[in-house]
């Protein structure tokens, strides 16, 4: 199964740190297979923290918001970023379903920044198939989240754009509406292993 909504749930996520790991492996159109060698690439971007400031860190598969995140699998737990450019695991299948609302996190286990939390850097979200797991319903509540927030930032740039056309924006306003509805409904339900029939 799919995500119907892939459109607003395949964004980059946002870095949530100061810059100093780029993950070059996983990217946006990247689409990996559940129960299959997956491989996550790093490098140092050049900027502060440096991978040998950083140490060794944690590598872990996510999913979730860009403010509220799950840890699903822990690739690595302890890797040294300076001296490895790389690590390659098996995705769990049982972890969630197909979807492009996967992401890794690489956080430092030494470093910190000035509010005591560790420096971690994020992919963009990617595909993931072959999926045989389902998500909780803490999770459902994160991806929800994120498609509304996406769709509010999509209807406030159309506002923005044009003030003057407000037939347009009207029947924009209608058909989105009804799509996101939609969207939302077909997504909650891939999550959550049911039909859409069902719901």
């Amino acid at each position: 199964m799919k995500f119907a909504a892939s459109l607003f749930l395949s964004a980059a996520l946002y870095n949530l740190a100061a810059a100093g790991v780029w993950i070059s492996a996983p990217i946006g159109s990247t689409k990996a297979t559940g129960g299959q060698p997956f491989s996550v690439v790093w490098d140092d971007d050049g900027q502060s923290p440096s991978l040998a400031e950083l140490g060794n860190a944690e590598v872990a598969l996510m999913t979730g918001s860009d403010t509220a995140q799950t840890l699903l699998q822990t690739l690595e737990t302890d890797v040294p970023l300076s001296t490895t450019a790389s690590t390659v695991n098996l995705i769990d299948k049982n972890i969630g379903p197909d979807g492009n609302v996967y992401f890794v996190r690489v956080m430092s286990n030494s470093l910190k920044d000035d509010q005591g939390n560790p420096y971690a850097f994020y992919s963009a979200r990617f595909l993931l198939e072959g999926m045989e797991g389902t998500f909780n319903e803490d999770i459902v509540n994160q991806l929800e989240m994120m498609m509304q927030t996406q769709n509010g930032n999509q209807r406030r740039g159309l506002q923005d754009g044009d003030d003057s056309t407000q037939a347009t924006d009207d029947n924009y306003s209608a058909a989105q509406s009804t799509s996101i509805q939609t969207m939302l409904v077909a997504t909650l339900a891939v999550v959550l292993g049911a039909s859409l029939s069902t719901l």
